[in-house]
């Protein structure tokens, strides 16, 4: 008998001897979006980023290792002792908390929680952390697959980038691909004369899930600052109905089981987001962290009006 169906046998005979029932959360349930956290390999093994803060916020932690009180003083934990790296094609590790550090980024530190217990590879540098204590071995990381208007389907190797595609003046070539019609519908109908150039990352399961960042050229604009514009939508369902608003963040993944697609994993330079997904495409509870200062603006076209 393994462990888990021991525990589960000495949980029925508790109940059914009048004590206190013991709940036993099944392995084939992903955790809830409140207790996932994004882990990112580095030199030094796989670390969660919890907070950025400012050196001038009062009670900021000089960098270097950080106790856990201070991270419940703050509270940013501490996390639990034990937790479960999941990452894409790969069971499921679970790690300890090796300790708490601060690390310093421009005018702040992140704090981070670094972990032992998993050994980490180049392919699999962003896991995700769940702090349920059970083991999820039945749930999986699912990554996107990209669309353009230029070509076929291909799988997104990296996380796709936070910002709309580049604008590109020229004409798209004469074979480009339509956007699908559950997206374009969503979308304005571009102004007259306008071409529309488009990037689509879906994740299939029930729900789908899917980010279009849209580009469209204005011909013959008097002001080169106004020749193109840019529309972003993360989205859940057939319909689809809006995921995200979050600025700076793109759909890199989500987390699904057997009764399909349960979290949203949304990241960016500097923040990271993970949002509930129900099988309608709703959007349930969700967590937003900083894990760096505000990005300086970059030159990229501004937002297309509604």
């Amino acid at each position: 008998m393994t462990g888990r169906a021991a525990r589960a046998v000495i949980a029925a005979v508790i109940a059914a001897c009048g004590g206190p029932a013991v709940p036993v959360q099944p392995p084939t349930a992903c955790p809830p979006a409140l207790a996932v956290a994004p882990a990112t390999l580095d030199d030094d093994g796989y670390r969660v980023d919890l907070a950025w803060r400012s050196a001038a916020t009062p009670d900021t932690p000089a960098p270097g290792d950080v106790p856990g009180y201070v991270i419940a003083r703050l509270g940013l934990g501490p996390l639990p002792a034990s937790l479960w790296l999941l990452r894409a094609d790969q069971p499921a590790c679970q790690a300890r908390i090796a300790g708490y550090r601060a690390d310093p980024l421009d005018d702040g530190v992140v704090l981070t929680a670094r972990l032992d217990g998993c050994d980490g590879a180049a392919a699999a540098a962003t896991a995700w952390a769940s702090l349920v204590g059970t083991d999820p071995t039945a749930c999986r990381v699912l990554t996107p697959t990209r669309q353009t208007s230029e070509g076929e389907p291909m799988a997104v190797d990296a996380p796709p980038p936070a910002e709309p595609p580049p604008a590109r003046p020229a004409e798209p070539a004469a074979d480009a691909a339509d956007l699908p019609a559950a997206w374009d519908a969503r979308l304005p109908p571009p102004c007259d004369g306008c071409t529309r150039r488009w990037t689509l990352d879906t994740i299939a399961g029930t729900p789908t899930l899917g980010a279009v960042s849209v580009v469209e050229t204005v011909p013959e604009a008097a002001d080169a600052a106004e020749a193109t514009c840019a529309r972003v939508m993360i989205a859940a369902g057939t319909a689809p109905r809006p995921l995200s608003e979050t600025r700076g963040v793109a759909l890199v993944g989500a987390l699904a089981d057997a009764t399909g697609t349960r979290v949203a994993l949304l990241a960016g330079p500097g923040r990271w987001e993970v949002v509930d997904v129900d099988a309608e495409g709703r959007a349930g509870a969700r967590r937003t962290v900083d894990t760096g200062p505000e990005p300086a603006p970059e030159a990229a076209p501004a937002a297309c009006a509604p």
